[in-house]
């Protein structure tokens, strides 16, 4: 993460081949990967050891693809997780050997996007719905949701001391029900009060997460990684892919703090003939 950002980005080294299909990567305080793949033909969940090259294990079992995205604890013993099983998404938590399953909101909302305070007794997630979106938050064993942000908070994550939130700030546009959103910021907020203390103007940075120190973030846009001081907001650039590739969800950081994993997927460009079209 240190050093020539394009040279950093020639370096990188495969973790996992384009079979697996990973989707989501995220790695807990414990040094494990969780990610979503569809290796045994629907979209479940599995963890892998960072390091000793073990096996990946799947440990949800699903027949049907509707679990997107999750967060394992800062423990490894339970795991969040959005599933699509009802229609729109809402956060499940269950025990990391795929017991145990739990549904932790119940609304007209769609829910998505969870992660784990450092102590393990919340789960926050994205919230988008009736209601403006924002970041909420909901007991890891059950218990009426609160709300965190109120400034269109989207891809959050909690800080090492549990005391500040991290999250890229949206821009709602279109009807509700059709909505898209664009990034504006990221800001760094107090996890109890909500007031923003750092504000980083960058419309192209999303997904903070800290490190493990809690003196950096690391935040993605289009092919490129970068870090920012949280107390400054200062940014740099430190990885930079080559142009055909595309960063798919965050930049999560080892336990060492030295590198991060990312998702990345490769643009191809083809071109196709269609045959015998039948034009009105």
């Amino acid at each position: 993460m240190d050093g020539d950002p394009v040279a950093n980005g020639k370096a990188a080294v495969r973790f996992l081949d384009r079979a697996w299909q990973p989707m989501w990567a995220q790695i807990p305080r414990v040094g494990m990967l969780l990610f979503n793949s569809p290796a045994t033909g629907t979209r479940n969940l599995w963890i892998s050891p960072l390091a000793g090259g073990g096996t990946p294990r799947q440990i949800t079992f699903l027949p049907t693809s509707r679990i997107s995205h999750s967060a394992l604890s800062p423990d490894g013993s339970r795991v969040a997780y959005v599933s699509t099983e009802s229609g729109g998404g809402q956060i499940w938590a269950m025990n990391s050997d795929g017991s145990g399953a739990q549904r932790l909101t119940n609304s007209g909302a769609t829910n998505f996007w969870p992660f784990w305070s450092p102590d393990g007794k919340w789960i926050g997630f994205t919230s988008i719905g009736p209601a403006p979106v924002d970041i909420w938050k909901v007991p890891a064993s059950g218990g009426p949701p609160v709300q965190i942000t109120h400034r269109n908070g989207f891809r959050g994550d909690w800080s090492p001391d549990g005391s500040r939130i991290a999250y890229d700030r949206q821009a709602l546009q279109g009807n509700p029900g059709e909505r898209g959103q664009a990034p504006v910021a990221i800001e760094i907020a107090d996890a109890s009060t909500s007031k923003v203390l750092t504000e980083v103007e960058a419309p192209t940075l999303i997904s903070p997460v800290w490190s493990p120190d809690g003196k950096r973030l690391s935040a993605t846009s289009g092919n490129s990684v970068w870090i920012i001081d949280p107390e400054t907001g200062q940014r740099r650039l430190a990885v930079q892919f080559p142009a055909n590739f595309f960063l798919i969800f965050r930049a999560a950081w080892t336990p060492d703090g030295k590198s991060v994993i990312v998702n990345r997927q490769e643009r191809t460009s083809r071109i196709v003939l269609l045959e015998n079209l039948r034009l009105p």
